[in-house]
This record gives C-alpha cells, structure tokens and sequence, in this order.
C-alpha cells in the first residue's frame, strides 16, 4: 500500500484451502499463492492476531490486512473459525473470544489503513463488518458477489466504517471501488490487480514441503526416543 517502512500489509491465506482435494478451491489456493508474495497461512483469529502484533514494530501501524478465505452472507472464516456477527458479542454473561481477539488490533492501523475481508458475499453481512469495524477502529471492504482470488468479485465492493458513523455503510462508491465504474471490475480501494508469479508460488510451495518434510522426520525420531 504504500513505501513507507512504518506502515505495513499483512495477507493471510487458509492452509486448508491450500492443501485442498478440492478442484475449486485448489485452484484458488494456487491463484492466491500466486499472486501474493510473503502471504501467512491462516488457521484461526487468535493466529491472525498474534502473528500480527508480534511482527509489528513499536512505531509500525498496518496498512491493508487481507483475509484470503470463505465467507458467505452471514460469516468470514479465519481458518477453522466461521465467524458471524453474533459470534462477536458478549451474551449471556459470557464474554466473546474472538471479540476480545479483534479489539487487540485497535489503534493499530494506519489512518488510510482498511481490512479487506475477501470471503464471497461476506459484503451482505453488514451487521458483521460493521462489528469488525468498531473493534478494530479501521474500514472494512468486502464483496457483495463472488469473489475470485485476484480480487475481483461479481457484486460489488461495500465499506463499513463505524469511527465515522454507526449507520455508515456504502455500496460501491468513491474509494470503495472507483475503477468498476470504468472496468467492471471491483478492487477495494483501487487495489492493483495482482500480477501472476508461477516463480513465487514454486518457491513457496518447496518452502512449504522442505519444512512438512522437518516435522515428518522430527515425528520418526519422536518416536524411536519412545521405543528406547
């Protein structure tokens, strides 16, 4: 988003997408693999959060953070966690998990800074962005239609921003979305589309098997100690 070293993007991808048998969701794991370039694969809010602010630096705020997962019209997943708006309020006496998760991230972004929620139709679940919104303290894009992994998506772009206005919820208008207009294709706030690097996602992928190769070698030793 920007060359300022004090701002910085997080994008975080499902694991399980990723590893997928799934033809559909294969093909959006390697899309998004793809198209990112030092993306963190993503397997509940808490490991969001903490990956985060363990990486951020005192002086450092966050510019875009990406949720590369399912959604529909009523929740975002964050790995194995399908988040829904109810799922962020304290009912009951008993205080919500994740609620206290998203309210680490207040005061931690960039005053251009946003979460762009790409799940399809996650952008019909206004109550929910707009949640994610007053506990972060940042806007919230998301898609109304389908979205593809290049973030392009076949409704349109939404913002929730609950630091301006409780009520305050536009479909697909100013800085959501000003290129669809001209394309037909919405990208939250005119977000380049991604270019495709097979060399990064090769990379990437031995990464990933060099270090699943560790943890399967590491478990034979496990257990040859217990033999002895």
């Amino acid at each position: 988003m920007s060359g300022n070293p004090n701002i910085v993007d997080f994008d975080f991808v499902d694991s399980r997408v990723e590893q997928s048998r799934d033809p559909g969701d294969a093909a959006y794991g390697f899309v998004v693999g793809s198209s990112l370039c030092g993306e963190v694969e993503m397997t509940s809010v808490k490991q969001v959060i903490d990956h985060i602010l363990k990486n951020l630096k005192p002086n450092q705020k966050i510019g875009v953070l990406r949720i590369f997962d399912h959604g529909d019209s009523v929740a975002q997943e964050f790995g194995s966690d399908d988040v829904s708006h109810m799922d962020l309020l304290d009912r009951a006496g008993k205080k919500s998990v994740w609620r206290q998760q998203f309210l680490r991230l207040n005061g931690r972004f960039d005053k251009d800074g946003y979460i762009h929620l790409a799940g399809c139709k996650v952008g019909q679940a206004k109550d929910l962005l707009m949640e994610i919104s007053k506990l972060t303290g940042t806007r919230v894009f998301a898609a109304t239609g389908m979205q593809s992994a290049a973030r392009w998506n076949t409704g349109q772009y939404v913002m929730a921003d609950a630091a301006w206005s409780q009520k305050r919820y536009k479909f697909d208008t100013d800085r959501p979305s000003s290129s669809s207009h001209r394309s037909g294709i919405a990208l939250p706030m005119d977000e380049r589309v991604p270019l495709f690097r097979p060399m990064d996602f090769a990379e990437r992928k031995l990464k990933y098997a060099r270090k699943q190769a560790v943890l399967e070698v590491s478990k034979v030793f496990d257990m040859l100690r217990q033999i002895k």
